[in-house]
């Protein structure tokens, strides 16, 4: 039942919102709100007739590029030019913030396009569209005090999500000493680097997001910091996941450091080590050894975890749908925990968790699975 939760969680990664567009509004990001390929379609459509009403219109034309970039992903078929976007960016309002971010944005790899990111920046520095790019930047070029500012900055945006901060916090809390966090995304990713370089919160902890490994420079920074060699393996020459699975393996093996993976981190990736890898919450501990991984979920769900963001948000989130359906990534454990407690007998401890796995369920769209575990204990 644990792995088909896990298994499903991966395959669930954010809840898709299939209501077409009623209206012209602003495309969230993907790690915010996903909604279907016709939505952003429909979207790209009302945008580009503002832009023939107003071409100057900045706005417009980063929600329109936004749309279209969406589209591409989500819909099959012919893809929409990007660069030709930009190129109409450039020529309706050269020397602005959407001229510069978007050029960046088309290739935000390459040392040249930096350049485009510091202008946008300069034109406009409380625009926290900027600050997760600067924070990659300055994370492989590894300049801890500009990481460290720009962490902070995105702390103190519009773009902050306090229940993803809260999520990161749960991810982070009940890890050993100077572990290390393999990540997946955005949002499991993020507000950790946040709540470390922000509040100071398990600053021990290296947080690493596999994803970016892609990124030559990334990968020598952190094998550098981690005082491991680097895996030997070469994405050319390999694929993207056989790469990610060398690099999490020559970390697994070189390091003397507990190594945990995110949730979110998809098993059949490692189908030679799920034996050795053991739920302790929002993550997934390493050791070729057996412990008691009960006692760990027991005092984290008792004592470690914030859950009360979960039961009512205290102020608008801009993350809201995602965080919603992610909550799922909670149940793999607690149908552990729970199960543990039913068969042990402590019914006033299962009872607390089946009120949770309830609202979980429910927030996630996850009442049948749910259901599926509580009703065998009825």
């Amino acid at each position: 039942m644990i792995i088909r939760c896990i298994l499903c969680l991966i395959t669930f990664h954010f809840s898709l919102n299939l209501l077409s567009a009623q209206q012209i509004e602003p495309v969230k990001r993907i790690t915010q709100a996903q909604r279907s390929g016709a939505y952003y379609t429909e979207q790209m459509t009302a945008w580009n007739k503002e832009l023939n009403k107003n071409p100057k219109n900045g706005n417009a034309w980063y929600q329109y590029y936004t749309a279209a970039r969406y589209s591409n992903i989500f819909n099959e078929g012919e893809k929409i030019d990007l660069e030709e976007i930009v190129s109409n960016v450039v020529k309706n309002i050269p020397n602005s913030f959407e001229a510069n971010y978007l050029t960046f944005a088309l290739k935000p790899w390459e040392a040249e396009s930096f350049e485009y990111l510091q202008n946008a920046y300069r034109i406009d520095p409380s625009n926290p569209i900027t600050y997760q790019a600067f924070i990659n930047h300055y994370l492989i070029s590894d300049e801890k005090s500009k990481f460290k500012e720009f962490c902070v900055k995105h702390f103190q945006s519009a773009e902050h999500s306090p229940g993803w901060m809260n999520w990161n916090y749960n991810a982070l809390v009940n890890l050993e000493p100077n572990a290390i966090l393999i990540t997946e995304g955005d949002n499991d990713t993020y507000p950790s680097w946040t709540l470390q370089e922000g509040k100071g919160f398990r600053t021990d902890v290296a947080v690493i997001n596999i994803n970016l490994m892609i990124n030559d420079e990334y990968k020598t920074t952190i094998f550098k910091q981690l005082g491991i060699p680097p895996s030997p393996a070469r994405l050319a020459d390999s694929g993207v996941e056989a790469y990610k699975i060398a690099n999490i393996q020559q970390i697994i093996q070189k390091t003397n450091r507990p190594v945990y993976l995110n949730i979110s981190s998809p098993l059949t990736r490692h189908e030679k080590l799920k034996d050795d890898l053991h739920i302790v919450g929002l993550s997934l501990k390493y050791d070729k050894e057996p412990f008691d991984n009960i006692s760990i979920l027991e005092k984290s769900y008792t004592n470690l975890f914030q859950l009360d963001y979960l039961k009512m948000a205290m102020q608008e989130d801009p993350g809201q749908e995602t965080l919603d359906s992610y909550s799922r990534s909670y149940l793999p454990s607690l149908f552990k925990l729970y199960e543990h407690l039913q068969e042990s007998g402590d019914s006033n401890k299962s009872k607390n968790l089946e009120e949770l796995i309830v609202l979980i369920g429910e927030k996630s769209n996850s009442q049948e699975e749910t259901q599926k575990v509580l009703s065998k204990y009825k």
